[in-house]
């Protein structure tokens, strides 16, 4: 069973989250996805977008430490990268950009099962607690922001956990600031690992097809589906 069985189906999926319409009436909020340096000024340039023409009010961030401190997920015992700046790092940006410190929210994501690291930070555990914080809240519709290369994994990744745990929440994609595809940059979590921007793309296929499989994620079919009926 693969994630995507046409690709036409991924054709139509990948134009629509690329360039999704805005809420009618506006969004609750917008939630960044925590993502690695080389990538955050295009996930915080889109949110404080987003927050200056008015389209929101509020920004969720990720709130994965109790210091909020930066995240390094180790791969070896003596090695690590930082792979989020974390919440602290992600407000001071904001704030130097215009944004009040009360609009910005710290979203706690789900605790992984088994707890195999403390404060570990995933799609589906960023996901599930912007689920819960949006139905503490009761939002009902929230703008998704996460860097293009990641972008239609965030989506999907979104659009299973809402449908178990919040299905009533209305999700619109916008996609981080364009990102120079050509350059090298940091890749991953190992340290001093480099690719160019566009090939760092090789390793998501398989990853749709594995997390689909474990049930983390929408198919494509499923996605479009979502989408259809949310702007029927």
């Amino acid at each position: 069973m693969s994630w995507c069985d046409d690709p036409l189906d991924l054709l139509k999926l990948l134009h629509w989250v690329f360039s999704d319409r805005d809420p009618p009436g506006g969004a609750d909020a917008v939630y960044l996805f925590g993502e690695m340096p080389d990538s955050q000024n295009s996930v915080l340039g889109r949110g404080l977008q987003l927050y200056k023409t008015a389209k929101v009010g509020r920004i969720g961030l990720c709130y994965n430490r109790p210091d909020g401190g930066p995240y390094s997920s180790p791969l070896k015992p003596d090695q690590s990268a930082i792979t989020y700046s974390g919440f602290r790092s992600w407000q001071q940006w904001l704030a130097e950009g215009g944004v009040k410190p009360d609009d910005v929210i710290g979203v706690r994501p789900l605790e992984a099962e088994p707890p195999n690291h403390p404060h570990m930070l995933a799609t589906h555990l960023e996901a599930g607690g912007l689920a819960r914080e949006a139905r503490e809240r009761q939002w009902q519709s929230v703008y998704l922001v996460d860097a293009p290369y990641h972008c239609l994994r965030a989506f999907v990744t979104t659009l299973k956990v809402i449908e178990r745990e919040y299905p009533q929440l209305r999700v619109y994609f916008a996609p981080g600031l364009p990102e120079l595809w050509s350059q090298e940059r940091s890749y991953g979590q190992v340290p001093g690992e480099k690719k160019v921007w566009i090939d760092s793309l090789d390793d998501e296929w398989p990853r749709f097809d594995r997390y689909y499989q474990k049930g983390d994620i929408a198919s494509c079919k499923e996605a479009l589906a979502y989408l259809r009926q949310r702007d029927a």
